[in-house]
Protein backbone atom coordinates (compact mmCIF):
# COMPACT_ATOMS: atom_id res chain seq x y z
CA UNK A 1 0.00 0.00 0.00
CA UNK A 2 1.34 3.74 -0.61
CA UNK A 3 0.04 6.57 0.50
CA UNK A 4 0.46 10.35 -0.75
CA UNK A 5 1.06 13.84 1.40
CA UNK A 6 -1.16 16.49 0.21
CA UNK A 7 0.62 20.03 0.37
CA UNK A 8 -1.50 22.47 0.13
CA UNK A 9 0.09 25.02 -2.87
CA UNK A 10 2.48 27.81 -1.87
CA UNK A 11 0.90 31.44 -1.85
CA UNK A 12 3.22 33.57 -3.79
CA UNK A 13 5.30 35.59 -1.90
CA UNK A 14 4.92 39.31 -2.68
CA UNK A 15 8.45 41.64 -2.55
CA UNK A 16 8.97 45.32 -3.50
CA UNK A 17 12.36 46.89 -4.29
CA UNK A 18 13.47 50.69 -5.25
CA UNK A 19 15.20 51.92 -7.65
CA UNK A 20 16.39 54.73 -5.49
CA UNK A 21 16.85 55.10 -2.00
CA UNK A 22 13.55 54.99 -0.14
CA UNK A 23 14.56 56.06 3.91
CA UNK A 24 11.84 58.83 3.85
CA UNK A 25 8.77 56.56 2.66
CA UNK A 26 8.42 53.78 5.36
CA UNK A 27 6.01 54.59 8.16
CA UNK A 28 5.29 53.30 11.45
CA UNK A 29 1.62 53.88 12.50
CA UNK A 30 0.05 54.11 15.85
CA UNK A 31 -3.86 54.35 16.44
CA UNK A 32 -4.78 56.51 20.24
CA UNK A 33 -8.01 55.40 21.33
CA UNK A 34 -8.56 57.81 23.91
CA UNK A 35 -8.96 60.49 20.93
CA UNK A 36 -9.53 58.12 18.07
CA UNK A 37 -6.50 59.44 16.33
CA UNK A 38 -4.45 57.33 13.74
CA UNK A 39 -0.71 59.19 12.74
CA UNK A 40 2.00 57.76 10.27
CA UNK A 41 5.25 58.69 11.55
CA UNK A 42 8.57 58.46 9.43
CA UNK A 43 11.00 55.12 10.56
CA UNK A 44 14.50 56.41 11.20
CA UNK A 45 16.28 54.73 8.43
CA UNK A 46 19.46 56.20 6.64
CA UNK A 47 19.79 56.37 2.67
CA UNK A 48 22.81 53.66 3.04
CA UNK A 49 20.65 51.12 5.17
CA UNK A 50 17.55 52.00 2.74
CA UNK A 51 19.08 51.95 -0.94
CA UNK A 52 18.20 51.20 -4.39
CA UNK A 53 17.68 47.36 -4.72
CA UNK A 54 16.92 46.22 -1.32
CA UNK A 55 14.22 43.67 -1.11
CA UNK A 56 11.30 44.52 0.70
CA UNK A 57 9.44 41.34 1.85
CA UNK A 58 5.41 42.15 2.18
CA UNK A 59 4.41 40.82 5.64
CA UNK A 60 0.64 40.26 5.00
CA UNK A 61 -0.80 43.68 6.91
CA UNK A 62 -2.42 46.91 5.36
CA UNK A 63 -3.85 49.53 6.09
CA UNK A 64 -7.11 50.73 4.61
CA UNK A 65 -8.14 54.54 4.52
CA UNK A 66 -11.65 53.17 4.92
CA UNK A 67 -10.57 51.46 8.35
CA UNK A 68 -7.64 53.15 9.64
CA UNK A 69 -8.30 56.48 10.45
CA UNK A 70 -5.02 58.71 9.57
CA UNK A 71 -4.24 56.86 6.82
CA UNK A 72 -4.74 58.29 3.35
CA UNK A 73 -3.95 55.98 0.66
CA UNK A 74 -3.65 52.24 1.06
CA UNK A 75 -0.21 50.99 2.68
CA UNK A 76 1.32 47.48 3.08
CA UNK A 77 3.65 46.45 5.53
CA UNK A 78 7.30 45.47 4.68
CA UNK A 79 10.22 44.03 6.52
CA UNK A 80 13.63 44.92 4.87
CA UNK A 81 17.29 44.12 6.28
CA UNK A 82 19.65 47.58 6.20
CA UNK A 83 22.19 47.39 3.83
CA UNK A 84 25.02 48.69 5.73
CA UNK A 85 23.73 47.65 9.23
CA UNK A 86 22.37 44.38 8.56
CA UNK A 87 19.37 45.50 10.95
CA UNK A 88 15.61 44.27 9.98
CA UNK A 89 13.70 47.16 9.60
CA UNK A 90 9.59 47.17 8.94
CA UNK A 91 7.20 49.43 8.21
CA UNK A 92 4.40 50.54 5.83
CA UNK A 93 5.06 51.52 2.26
CA UNK A 94 2.81 53.14 -0.17
CA UNK A 95 2.88 49.80 -2.98
CA UNK A 96 1.75 52.26 -5.95
CA UNK A 97 4.20 55.09 -5.30
CA UNK A 98 6.62 55.26 -8.55
CA UNK A 99 9.48 54.54 -6.12
CA UNK A 100 8.88 50.84 -5.75
CA UNK A 101 8.59 47.78 -8.04
CA UNK A 102 6.86 44.60 -7.15
CA UNK A 103 8.43 41.25 -7.35
CA UNK A 104 6.51 37.52 -7.23
CA UNK A 105 7.24 34.35 -7.11
CA UNK A 106 3.58 33.83 -8.75
CA UNK A 107 3.53 31.20 -11.56
CA UNK A 108 0.98 32.01 -14.28
CA UNK A 109 -1.46 29.39 -15.17
CA UNK A 110 -1.66 28.48 -19.21
CA UNK A 111 -4.84 27.63 -20.03
CA UNK A 112 -4.86 25.08 -23.17
CA UNK A 113 -7.10 26.17 -25.72
CA UNK A 114 -9.81 22.97 -26.49
CA UNK A 115 -10.57 22.42 -29.60
CA UNK A 116 -14.25 20.10 -30.50
CA UNK A 117 -12.25 16.99 -31.23
CA UNK A 118 -15.51 15.62 -33.11
CA UNK A 119 -15.12 18.00 -36.13
CA UNK A 120 -13.12 15.97 -39.08
CA UNK A 121 -10.53 18.37 -41.69
CA UNK A 122 -12.25 19.23 -44.80
CA UNK A 123 -9.27 19.43 -46.61
CA UNK A 124 -8.71 16.01 -45.26
CA UNK A 125 -12.04 14.38 -47.07
CA UNK A 126 -13.00 13.65 -43.79
CA UNK A 127 -16.10 16.06 -43.38
CA UNK A 128 -17.96 18.26 -41.75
Amino acid sequence: MTSTLRVSPKAPTINYTANQAFNGQVYSYSYEFARGTGTLTPVLVSATNASAGVTLRDTGRTLHPARNVGVSVPMVSVSFVGAQDGQVYTGYINPLDALFFTITDAIPIVRPVITNSRKKCRSCGGGE
